[in-house]
């Protein structure tokens, strides 16, 4: 049997002959230039890092997370992942439209708006999301590394968090390796050192409990066994 953190897990990305159909439509759309968080987002909901989300968070189920830690499916998440717009932009959307997301350069996505809402100030946009390509920055896939799992025969996988990023990172990541008793008795040292398999933007939103538990999902959805956080 295949152990589970070999599995492939669903993407959000769509086929090659439609994205490009896709890309061609999406220039006619309204168009939303994401931030760097935002493009971590998008980037993580795509590749499938976020599972089991399928676009930034609903309304409900932004209200459920806070509520009772669960999506309204019933499935565990932490913290609320929604799409953050200005005034303009919002002014413009109407639950039903479909907007284009871009990283200012390439079109990466296509979302389907069904939520419009305002919290804490801010306007949210949620609904589904079909994926066209990945930010230029963008790291290692779940299904990369699953993949990679699969042809080393790892069944045993380690997820560090490093909160002050690598020299060649200017954001938070996650790194990926075999576990070994040498970096179960020093973790830190293979941050420290930059040993890893893999580098996986994730971006703060909290130092809390809720935080440590988005950092255990998108670690384990890479294809983790275990997440030192």
């Amino acid at each position: 049997m295949t152990p589970l953190n070999q599995i492939p897990i669903p993407e959000l990305y769509v086929s090659p002959e439609a994205a490009e159909k896709l890309t061609e439509e999406g220039t006619k759309l309204p168009r939303w230039v994401l931030s760097e968080q935002q493009a971590g987002d998008l980037e993580l909901l795509m590749n499938g890092g976020f599972f089991p989300l399928r676009g930034f968070m609903t309304q409900a189920d932004c209200d459920s997370v806070r509520r009772d830690g669960t999506l309204i499916s019933g499935a565990a998440w932490p913290l609320p992942v929604t799409l953050g717009v200005d005034d303009d932009f919002a002014g413009r959307i109407e639950p039903g439209d479909d907007i284009a997301l871009s990283d200012g350069s390439d079109l990466l996505a296509i979302m389907s708006v069904t939520d419009h809402w305002q919290s804490d100030g801010v306007t949210h946009l949620g609904g589904k999301v079909k994926g066209l390509r990945p930010p230029a920055k963008a790291g290692d896939t779940p299904n990369q590394l699953r993949r990679m799992f699969r042809q080393a025969g790892w069944e045993d996988v380690t997820a560090l968090y490093d909160g002050n990023g690598l020299a060649d990172a200017q954001s938070p990541v996650m790194l990926v390796l075999p576990v070994t008793d040498q970096l179960e008795d020093h973790p830190d040292a293979f941050i420290h050192d930059n040993i890893c398999t893999a580098r996986i933007r994730l971006f703060d939103r909290a130092e809390n409990a809720a935080m440590t538990a988005l950092r255990e999902i998108v670690g384990r959805n890479h294809g983790a066994t275990r997440v030192h956080s």
